[in-house]
């Protein structure tokens, strides 16, 4: 759904009306100078977004629009990291050589280095900020093959290969045990590796895996536990289909697909992992809790796996670790397969046969998981909210629904299929069929799936914003959503989707309580006394003035609510709006004028600053800003008024409307 502007002057019932100031009340001063509020008026200037300098990170980024709004896009996955330069560029984790013979990523979230070959002692390097994660294997190394991201050491022990991939936060290590003979190895029965961080307190966690913390605490890398899996599941297939399918189009003509044109071979439908990847179909596999004592982390296949007779080789032991997201992603799967923030895609849906064509030789369902932090979202009025997540395939040219639903609990390393989160509330559910390219008709490429609130449609259940704002507003540390196929029985709606689903939060701020709440005093003065020493006026309506304060800057659309009461408390003696039926940018100066006062009467002034809203529904409304402190004040009139000075010649003119003029020694005429 799209936001309704709120750019300019809008009058106080909500209607719309041309971006100037009110034409009563004190002119505005200079606009505060944060990157939120140049943003917003390079926004406003160009009628475009525009970014908020300082705001981005690798999985996040905050714009200013040009109605006065901002938007907060965040990824589940890191989708950008910082060169070295200081600019921020895609990811990418491709193995370049360095010159010191290592290997490192080109770009990555956590900056990642293998070694070149020699002593072990240097295999693994993670960089994030200043804190740095080292890993030593207990061998002497040969020089790596490096392809993609990959790094292979072959025969780090006799038919044995190390090989270690790169991701944007981290890396994982797996060792490649090629035969049974290899297996008996002494040395492969407890694999110890070596683990130092510098400044990091390296401790292991309940689910068998490691984390390092620095002195505040705070987790800068993590590894859940390890796990190892055989090939058993990775025999050819003998019947007229593989896990891994391609699929020409004259194929799909044959039987029925609509709109081939080419004979472009399909994807495969990645219902397996790769046989490096992880454990698939048919795979024996066992998870391996990592031993961390002191600088030293071991892990300990299973005996039973390593030494069994029916265990089919190369076999893999995996222990990865990786730097902390701000998010949290996984897909787990119903045969028990997890795949704790994943690089790429993974699928969603029923795994299984489809037309004669297979997915996974035995099938299962999946489903994945987004977590976002929501930190930087509280103390806002959340406007809009959409989720996207991009799907790469699906299995036919035929649309099939898929739902986003919030979640009970959030995610982890150690969450399974048998542990996931229960959904409690539909946030949207929509029908696609992206991924396929030409080989339907018209072409169907693959692209975003977007969930958004369709209440003008009449899908009055979707409530993906105002589960955004119930979660902002209660400070709640974190959303998390699940994403699934709507009939989980269909094999046909089977679907890979991307691990990088974008959350994107319309919002604007709540106000902050307005500075200079003081009453007239003199020509042109401003003045605020105490409840012990009250400023004294003999104007039995005395005018008031405050400053309406609102980080979002100056297409804010803002006002100042003024009230008086007896000093003691006893009543309010008066109340307005300024301006009364429009609004103003931040930092503007309003003033008001009382109604008629007691004289001979202590009072007390406060104002709020109130800014002006409209949701993707419609709704309006006003947020208000703490109040100001009291500023206490006397109406006496037998007391004589302070002197009322004027410029005879305009040489010198009110300062609160006028900027200053001339200099030091430049003489004018008063009256």
């Amino acid at each position: 759904m799209a936001v309704a502007l709120l750019g300019g002057v809008v009058g106080a019932a909500g209607a719309g009306t041309s971006p100037a100031f009110a034409d009563s009340g004190a002119a505005p001063v200079a606009a505060d100078q944060t990157p939120e509020s140049k943003a917003s008026a390079r926004a406003a200037e160009a009628g475009e977004q525009v970014a908020v300098v300082g705001a981005t990170t690798g999985s996040s980024q905050v714009f200013a629009n040009p109605d006065g709004t901002f938007t907060q896009e965040m990824n589940a996955a890191p989708v950008r990291a910082r060169k070295v330069d200081g600019t921020w560029a895609q990811i990418d984790t491709s193995l370049i050589r360095a010159a010191d013979g290592s290997a490192r990523t080109k770009n990555t979230t956590a900056r990642v280095s293998f070694s070149g070959g020699g002593s072990g002692s240097g295999l693994v390097t993670l960089e994030d900020g200043e804190h740095q994660l080292r890993l030593g294997w207990p061998t002497a190394l040969p020089e790596p093959r490096l392809e993609g991201s990959t790094a292979t050491y072959a025969e780090v022990l006799p038919d044995v290969d190390l090989k270690l991939t790169a991701l944007s936060s981290g890396y994982t290590s797996v060792i490649v045990v090629k035969t049974a003979q290899a297996a008996k190895n002494p040395e492969l029965a407890t694999i110890k590796m070596t683990v130092a961080g510098g400044g990091l307190d390296i401790a292991p966690t309940a689910d068998g895996g490691f984390v390092a913390r620095d002195s505040d605490g705070s987790p800068v890398f993590e590894s859940p536990t390890g796990r190892m899996w055989d090939s058993a599941g990775d025999a050819p297939a003998t019947t007229g289909a593989s896990a891994q399918l391609l699929r020409t189009a004259a194929t799909a003509q044959t039987e029925g697909e609509p709109g081939a044109r080419e004979t472009t071979p399909l994807p495969a439908a990645g219902g397996e992992p790769a046989p490096i990847e992880g454990p698939g179909s048919g795979d024996a596999a066992a998870e391996l809790p990592l031993k961390v004592t002191g600088s030293t982390l071991e892990i300990t296949p299973d005996p039973g796996l390593l030494h069994g007779e029916d265990t089919v080789f190369p076999l893999y032991i995996d222990p990865p670790t990786k730097g902390i997201a701000l998010g949290d992603w996984t897909a787990l799967a119903s045969n028990g397969t997890k795949y704790w923030e994943f690089d790429g895609d993974k699928g969603v849906g029923r795994c299984s046969n489809y037309a004669g064509y297979l997915c996974a030789s035995t099938p299962y369902t999946q489903r994945m998981y987004f977590e976002y932090p929501l930190s930087s979202i509280h103390g806002k009025k959340i406007l809009d909210a959409t989720i996207e997540v991009y799907q790469l395939w699906t299995f036919s040219c035929e649309p099939h629904w898929y739902d986003l639903t919030r979640v009970d609990k959030g995610i982890s390393s150690s969450t399974t299929w048998s542990t996931r989160p229960s959904g409690v509330d539909l946030m949207g559910d929509r029908e696609v069929a992206y991924g396929r390219g030409a080989l339907c008709s018209p072409s169907q490429p693959a692209n975003w799936v977007r969930f958004s609130d369709n209440v003008a449609g009449g899908e009055t259940n979707e409530n993906l914003t105002t589960a955004l704002a119930s979660y902002a507003a209660s400070k709640q540390a974190a959303i998390t959503f699940s994403l699934t196929a709507h009939d989980e029985s269909d094999a046909g709606a089977w679907a890979r989707f991307r691990n990088d689903a974008k959350l994107s939060v319309t919002y604007v701020s709540y106000p902050s309580a307005p500075t200079e709440a003081k009453v007239q005093d003199g020509t042109s003065g401003k003045a605020c006394g105490t409840s012990a020493v009250p400023q004294v006026t003999s104007d039995t309506t005395p005018k008031t003035y405050g400053t309406v304060q609102s980080v979002d800057g100056s297409q804010a659309q803002l006002r100042a609510a003024f009230e008086i009461w007896k000093a003691d408390g006893t009543s309010r003696a008066w109340t307005a709006n300024s301006p009364s039926s429009a609004w103003v940018a931040d930092n503007a100066v309003r003033d008001a004028t009382s109604s008629v006062l007691t004289p001979q009467t202590d009072y007390r002034l406060r104002v709020k600053t109130q800014a002006y809203y409209m949701t993707d529904r419609g709704v309006t409304g006003v947020l208000d800003s703490p109040w100001s402190a009291w500023c206490y004040f006397r109406v006496d009139t037998d007391s004589p008024p302070a002197p009322v000075v004027s410029s005879s010649d305009g040489r010198y003119q009110p300062a609160d409307t006028t900027l200053t003029a001339d200099g030091v020694g430049v003489t004018g005429q008063c009256r």
